[in-house]
């Protein structure tokens, strides 16, 4: 086919212990067709042919070229029609990467979904937002540090919009055209991962809250195992053992003190705490 490499070929090798000899090279697929989770097998057979009439086959098998992936889903907070999928590949060395196709849930990613959610992020009211993302675009680079041969890919796609909100999961499948550069020979790889529908939001409005200790936490302390509330009017609560005719009038029950730090019952205090759930109101230093 046009600007295809051919699945079989015959080449004459010349070997100083044998001669010339035949080579033929061909390839062996299968494809596993199901809703969203396409696999292709694809398997290199080698026929040599040498003077003596013996003959040698050699198998390689081309499961994936991509030797890490990692992904992460987003939405943009202020339009929930722009979920996106971006995809990092790094892929093996001597390969290059031609085109990649894509479908989440069964539901193909065509060209007019990436147009669209383009043309939607660059309508967003926040210019910076997602500014440098370029969807359903290759794009290559090469990382400080990085192997020899080594190339780093990411790849963003929208989610199809008959993808629901509502399913539970999505199951993203990519197919990856690739070239081994020694042989020239055209290679497919199916990439698939599956992650639950909970989006990552991006592009929320920044909004900074500073913790006022005074309005938004409260401490009370409560004296023996009665736990009877006292006032706190300074930094320092005394508690006196006070003894008659040599015997304690105190005894170790009522020498309990109790210090509760809860969330204030302001409005204020309550709507930090909801917004702030992983914070915790701690001691710096407790002197008894």
């Amino acid at each position: 086919r046009r600007q295809q490499s051919e699945l079989a070929r015959r080449e004459t090798r010349a070997s100083a212990t044998f001669g010339e000899q035949t080579q033929h090279t061909f390839g062996v697929g299968m494809l596993f067709l199901q809703a969203g989770q396409n696999t292709i097998l694809f398997d290199t057979f080698e026929l040599l042919e040498n003077a003596h009439l013996q003959t040698q086959i050699a198998k390689s098998v081309s499961y994936s070229v991509a030797r890490h992936v990692s992904f992460f889903t987003e939405v943009v907070q202020s339009d929930s029609r722009v979920r996106l999928v971006s995809v990092e590949y790094m892929v093996e060395a001597g390969h290059v990467l031609n085109e990649i196709t894509a479908s989440v849930n069964g539901r193909a990613v065509t060209r007019e979904a990436c147009s669209r959610a383009q043309q939607r992020i660059a309508q967003l009211t926040d210019r910076t937002c997602l500014a440098g993302r370029r969807i359903c675009e290759i794009e290559t680079y090469t990382p400080p540090g990085a192997g020899s041969g080594e190339v780093w890919v990411t790849y963003t796609m929208p989610i199809p919009a008959d993808v629901g909100a509502s399913d539970d999961t999505l199951l993203v499948n990519t197919l990856l055209d690739t070239r081994d550069l020694a042989t020239g020979t055209q290679l497919f790889s199916s990439i698939k991962f599956r992650t639950p529908n909970h989006p990552r939001p991006v592009c929320t409005e920044v909004a900074v809250t500073a913790f006022n200790p005074t309005l938004f936490a409260r401490a009370t302390l409560y004296e023996s195992t009665a736990l009877r509330a006292q006032e706190l009017s300074s930094s320092t609560h005394a508690l006196s053992n006070v003894t008659v005719d040599g015997v304690a009038a105190l005894t170790m029950a009522d020498a309990l003190m109790t210090l509760v730090l809860a969330p204030a019952e302001s409005a204020d205090a309550l709507a930090y705490f909801e917004q702030n759930p992983g914070e915790r109101v701690r001691l710096d230093e407790v002197y008894m």
